[in-house]
């Protein structure tokens, strides 16, 4: 599933794979051609449901928690 609302696209797993890949923190530093397959798809903003983990990840690439984002 991949909508696109406002420059920002939602997905229900990854841009790369809408439906089910997973995203992973640790994906940032054991998987870049992943991240960068990922971030390739992704124009301006880009909502994931299937990670299973709250966070933000970034084109560095990074990845922020929630209680890094804080404040």
């Amino acid at each position: 599933m991949r909508r696109q609302s406002d420059g920002a696209t939602w997905v229900h797993a990854s841009p790369r794979r809408p439906i089910n890949e997973y995203l992973f923190p640790d994906d940032v530093v054991t998987a870049p051609l992943k991240m960068q397959q990922i971030f390739e798809r992704v124009e301006a903003r880009c909502f994931c449901g299937h990670t299973h983990v709250a966070g933000v990840f970034t084109g560095e690439p990074d990845f922020y928690p929630p209680a890094d984002l804080a404040g």
